[in-house]
């Protein structure tokens, strides 16, 4: 029959491969993840691969999403490792893996090839095998058994009951689909796939917590509004806040350095701004500056924060608030 459909009274959606190729529609395949629910329901230890120095593996609790099947532990089991009869190591791919053909999801070790230096590929067939990935295992040479360090569970798979799917950036999800949202663990990314590549959302990690800038001696926090501060507001482009003056209270005469910016927040070229100032109660603007790392980032001027009046006025204070710049 060339032309199917359903689910209805008499439909021909009888066979599991076209009821999975149906539920793969509503659910990436990968490891469900309900961390941070409360209560945590079906995630148990999120079927985390762990070793103890012998020749098994144990596979923690949880429940996985497989190409449209399901699967689930609900108490720990444990895998044989194949002995590495070859003098050079080896990366075995451990998966859970739905047949068709079988008739069942089981967890299986996916042996690979000494010296290869990276693990056997997954399965992922329309209507047939379908593999989740749980990690990989590195099993030395002339050896069979596995500790602790010998596991990497970076490569493991992820669903999600709602939401964006986690993972990390160097392990999306695989076979995403176009509109599919990732959220980056590792970067905190909030990713969409467009059908050709995945794009950026949104930075979740900026703008970055507020942090001190470093004073020179005998200056200090102006006293009203926040404090010299700096933070990050998206890859590249600093944010600057707070007002400055001197510990003694005098003006701050043009041509004077106030404060430095830390190394990584500093420009390559000179960064210019006019800012709010005060002397006593008159106001006025002045011109400050962030000095670049053109002359190299441990110079002497790199990174300063510069103060220029037009020499008549020696302002009590001045402002950093408003003043964005991008540091290449």
């Amino acid at each position: 029959m060339a032309e199917l459909s359903g689910v209805f009274a008499d439909s021909p959606l009888d066979a599991a491969e076209d009821l999975a190729r149906l539920l793969r529609q509503f659910a990436p395949s990968g490891v469900v993840t309900t961390r941070g629910m409360s209560p945590p329901v079906d995630a148990g230890d999120e079927l985390e691969i762990t070793a103890n120095g012998t020749g098994l593996i144990t596979l923690g609790t949880g429940f996985a999403l497989v190409g449209g099947y399901w699967y689930r532990v609900t108490a720990p089991i444990t895998l044989p490792v194949t002995a590495n009869t070859s003098s050079q190591a080896r990366r075995d791919l451990v998966v859970v893996r739905a047949d068709p053909t079988a008739g069942a999801a089981t967890a299986t070790i996916l042996p690979g090839t000494p010296g290869a230096g990276s693990a056997p590929s997954p399965s992922r067939e329309g209507a047939g095998v379908w593999d989740v990935v749980l990690g990989v295992v590195t099993v030395a040479g002339n050896s069979s058994v596995v500790v602790s360090g010998d596991v990497d569970l970076r490569p493991r798979e992820f669903t999600s009951a709602s939401g964006a799917v986690p993972c990390l950036s160097t392990n999306r999800p695989p076979v995403p689909h176009r509109g599919m949202v990732a959220w980056e663990t590792d970067t905190r990314r909030v990713m969409v796939w467009t059908g050709s590549t995945w794009a950026t959302v949104s930075e979740t990690q900026y703008p970055t917590d507020w942090q001190s800038i470093e004073l020179r001696s005998g200056f200090t926090y102006g006293g009203s509004g926040s404090r010299p501060e700096w933070r990050w507001v998206r890859p590249g482009s600093v944010e600057l806040r707070g007002t400055i003056s001197r510990m003694s209270g005098a003006g701050i005469e043009t041509n004077n350095y106030i404060g430095r910016m830390p190394a990584a927040a500093r420009p390559n070229a000179n960064r210019r701004y006019v800012g709010a100032s005060a002397a006593h109660t008159t106001g006025y603007s002045v011109r400050m500056e962030v000095k670049s790392t053109y002359q190299g980032v441990n110079s002497e001027n790199a990174g300063r924060i510069w103060v220029y009046t037009d020499g008549k006025h020696a302002p009590i204070w001045v402002s950093l608030d408003g003043w964005f710049y991008d540091v290449s």
